[in-house]
């Protein structure tokens, strides 16, 4: 059987000519009318014994109605109409009859680009699908990898999406993991650094080549912040992560900071940072309160 043609949006005037404007949406009565093709198709036969003389119709409707021929894609980004068409695996003339949307919709969502996926069949010879796709938020690297090697892309939650194929994605936030996640799968140290990054495109420190390191054993606790401008490795944590980004830039403001001289900052305890790795004058280094917290409590808060 011949390819199915894919097009976005809902017409094509030339034969193979993909529109770039959306389709307008599907006609309310599309399954009354589908029906009634339906009907009219099963009763074709019966029709035909009893006029004997019927049965061309029978074909057409087969042919020209029930027949699929063509594939409409709405939302279509970084993957193609033709992509999406061809992850359906149908091929032209399958019968509307044979299809079940719910089937289609399930095989198009294990694509790990397609978050949410909506077909619907239409009469003559159509198939709708309507799209919602992942969008890459950072990129997770390896701990061990050497220079160059692949980095793989995660979406908003955390899961992976694909192996980063470089521009556009060159400039969003960069994740040092112990691992690399499946396709698919939802790390949970992972997940909270996504947050963590999308809370630094929030904030002050937004476009300074942040990066997100992991601890070995990938736990959430363990986010830490590293910015070019910054010689402190800044601990995050989970928890208020807008707050605790305000906290840092109200920590760092001024040339001449504490903070500035630390080895590391501590933002995982409650309304407070605490700074580590300050040098004494002899060359030895102790810990501190930045300026204005409150006392250091025993206790982190994630």
């Amino acid at each position: 059987m011949r390819p199915l043609r894919a097009r976005r949006g809902s017409r094509i005037p030339v034969r193979g000519e993909t529109l770039a404007r959306e389709g307008r949406a599907a006609h309310p009565r599309g399954k009354g009318r589908l029906l009634l093709w339906t009907l009219l198709a099963l009763l074709g036969p019966a029709v035909a014994a009893a006029a004997g003389g019927l049965s061309p119709l029978r074909q057409v409707l087969e042919r020209d109605v029930l027949a699929l021929h063509s594939i409409c894609v709405l939302g279509a980004g970084r993957l193609s109409p033709e992509e999406i068409a061809a992850r359906t695996g149908l091929a032209d003339g399958t019968s509307l009859l044979e299809i079940s949307p719910r089937e289609i919709e399930g095989r198009l969502r294990t694509d790990p680009w397609i978050r949410e996926a909506h077909v619907m069949r239409l009469v003559p010879a159509r198939l709708l699908i309507k799209v919602a796709l992942r969008e890459p938020v950072a990129r997770v690297a390896a701990a061990s990898a050497e220079a160059g090697a692949p980095v793989v892309l995660v979406d908003a939650e955390g899961r992976r999406i694909a192996q980063s194929a470089g521009e556009p994605f060159a400039k969003l936030p960069i994740i040092v993991s112990p691992r690399l996640p499946a396709v698919g799968e939802i790390v949970p140290g992972i997940a909270a650094a996504t947050a963590a990054a999308l809370a630094v495109t929030r904030s002050s420190f937004a476009g300074a080549g942040a990066t997100l390191v992991l601890g070995a054993e990938n736990d959430p606790n363990s986010v830490a912040l590293e910015l070019p401008s910054l010689a402190a490795r800044v601990l995050l944590g989970t928890g208020d992560l807008d707050l605790k980004l305000a906290r840092l830039a109200l920590v760092l403001a001024g040339d001449r900071t504490p903070a500035r001289a630390a080895a590391e900052i501590d933002l995982r305890f409650a309304d407070q940072a605490v700074l580590r790795g300050l040098p004494f004058p002899d060359g030895t280094a102790h810990s501190a309160q930045a300026p204005g917290g409150a006392p250091a409590p025993h206790n982190r808060a994630g």
